[in-house]
């Protein structure tokens, strides 16, 4: 039989075959159930073929050329010499040459069945190649947790480190900058935080920084005391502030410019703080219940209080003895016009305590009381209850200059007073007060009736047996100014004492600019006085005095100008 013939024959045979095999196998999977299935095609034989498969697709097929490899070192076939075994290039050369030369010795359809293994090789250098590459993310999270647990333990060197990473990996985030800036401060590094803290503020309007800057340059305890370039520079750094803090944290930023516009008087720009500040923190309520009364809003006044009012004696009954705290109501109490209870509630408290803040609290709120009855007694009527108030104050507080001040203006009010009631409680005070305050109040009245000497001689005697309070040191220097032998540099002395107190006091200032006048210095003159202008009592008398002195510096305008004024004052 021929060849042609025998292909004939075997091919209809060998098809018939493989039918009737697939038929047979097929009836034993039907007949033996699906354990017989499982056990001929279960998972494990199916990868066992696969790899045995895929590792017949990357078998060599003609090892020749790796013969040569193997035994010269060299795809050329020349064996290469010892040294330059040790040559890396060579070992390149080599890596390349076994590469290239394997890879086209392949038959590129028996490939086929081995691309499940170069998938799964790249994902596996690939997986290699992701976990080996730095997470940023991952790194911002741990350094951010090595902060919190640095600035916990106040270890601020560890602090450094791990805020100088996490500027390192965002150098843009503004809040990496301003925590570096914090941490420095922790570590001493003040002037490093103040650069970094006002760049932060300045150049990108970071609300934050610039309220850390108003904490560091501004006390608003001493704020009688700024100057006009420093009222300036609060308000640039807290318009900052306000503008760059979001409205969740702008709060304290909030309640920071409203305590500072009610305590200078500016009520108009204060107000529009009071609706997001007083729910938040009612201890303001006080403020805006000041606010509102020098805005005659009698409703909101009463709102106000009430709030106030309410949340102090909620406080003052869990700490009786708090200081500020009972301060703070005996205030809400004054601003509702009951100084009564208000006396009673800080005497109170002062007896409890013994603390003298109490006591110049309860004097402060019997003087306030004393005065708002002298405004509303046209005719002196109250004058015996006014009396018995600053008798009162002057048991509770016998050394405060403000105490004896406000019995001479009384004293001085009711000398002229027919009252026999009146008369005795002006002596009894007079008899109640110490030596010093007796005297300080005899030489004042002496001096309002120009008798200079005889308050001279008083006024010595009061510097002489206590301290020297300022409106002592300014009667003085007024009564040896005016005595019959005027010692004007003695007077001068006694007046920079006094100024030296109170630098701002118009009536001081009025008094040491009297002196530089009569004493020819009329530049300093000029200052002073203009600086007691504030006081618009002493309008009348402070004008005509100015022309002098600006006429005396041969300002003729400026002396005109003065002069219409006091004219227009007459």
């Amino acid at each position: 039989m021929s060849m042609s013939s025998k292909r004939t024959t075997q091919g209809p045979n060998r098809k018939r075959r493989f039918v009737l095999s697939a038929i047979r196998n097929g009836w034993r999977v039907r007949t033996n159930g699906i354990g017989s299935f499982a056990s001929k095609w279960n998972g494990k034989r199916l990868l066992t073929r696969a790899i045995r498969k895929s590792g017949r697709a990357l078998a060599f097929k003609s090892p020749e050329w790796i013969t040569t490899l193997t035994s010269t070192g060299g795809p050329s076939g020349r064996k290469l010499k010892r040294l330059e075994f040790l040559n890396p290039f060579n070992l390149c050369r080599w890596m390349v040459g076994f590469g290239s030369n394997w890879l086209f010795s392949r038959s590129y359809s028996s490939l086929l069945v081995a691309v499940p293994s170069f998938a799964f090789g790249i994902s596996l250098l690939a997986i290699c190649l992701l976990s080996r590459r730095p997470d940023p993310t991952r790194r911002v999270l741990l350094y951010s947790q090595l902060l919190d647990r640095a600035l916990h333990e106040k270890d601020y060197d560890l602090g450094l480190i791990a805020i100088r990473n996490l500027v390192d990996a965002r150098p843009d985030n503004l809040e990496f900058l301003y925590h570096e800036a914090i941490v420095a401060q922790l570590r001493g590094d003040v002037e490093f935080a103040v650069h970094r803290m006002e760049t932060l503020a300045l150049d990108h309007g970071h609300g934050m920084a610039a309220m850390w800057i108003v904490s560091q340059k501004f006390d608003l305890q001493k704020l009688k005391g700024w100057s006009r370039d420093q009222h300036t520079r609060f308000r640039k750094w807290m318009d900052i502030a306000l503008s760059g803090m979001v409205r969740e944290n702008s709060l304290s930023a909030k309640v920071l410019m409203f305590s500072y516009l009610a305590e200078i008087g500016a009520f108009g720009e204060a107000n529009r703080y009071i609706s997001e500040v007083v729910p938040a923190r009612p201890e303001l309520a006080l403020a805006a219940a000041t606010l509102c009364r020098s805005q005659h809003d009698e409703l909101n006044k009463i709102r106000y209080v009430r709030i106030a009012k309410q949340h102090f004696e909620t406080e003052l009954m869990k700490r009786p003895s708090d200081v500020d705290l009972r301060v703070n109501l005996g205030r809400t109490l004054m601003v509702d016009e009951r100084f009564e209870e208000a006396a009673k509630l800080l005497n109170d408290g002062f007896r409890l305590t013994q603390d003298r803040v109490l006591a110049k609290a309860t004097a402060e709120a019997l003087l306030i009381w004393s005065n708002r009855l002298g405004e509303k007694d046209a005719n002196s009527i109250n004058l015996p209850k006014r009396l018995q108030i600053l008798s009162a104050a002057l048991g509770v507080a016998p050394n405060d200059p403000t105490v004896t001040e406000a019995i001479v203006r009384v004293v001085v009010e009711c000398r002229s007073n027919r009252d026999p009631r009146v008369a005795e409680l002006r002596e009894s005070i007079l008899q109640s007060t110490n030596p010093a305050s007796t005297h300080f109040i005899r030489g004042t009245i002496a001096l309002l009736e120009n008798r200079f000497e005889e308050a001279k001689s008083h006024l010595e005697r009061a510097s002489q047996n206590g301290p020297n309070y300022p409106a002592i040191l300014n009667n003085l220097a007024v009564a040896t100014a005016e005595s019959k032998e005027p010692d004007l540099e003695q007077a001068l002395r006694f007046s920079n004492l006094a100024v030296g107190q109170q630098p701002t006091h118009p009536y001081f200032l009025e008094t040491r600019g009297q002196i530089y006048l009569r004493l020819g210095r009329w530049q300093e003159a000029i200052v002073d006085l203009e600086g007691a202008l504030s006081a618009k009592e002493l309008k009348p008398q402070i004008l005509p005095n100015l022309a002098k002195a600006y006429r005396g510096i041969g300002s003729t305008e400026m002396a005109i100008h003065f002069e219409k004024l006091a004219m227009e004052k007459n």
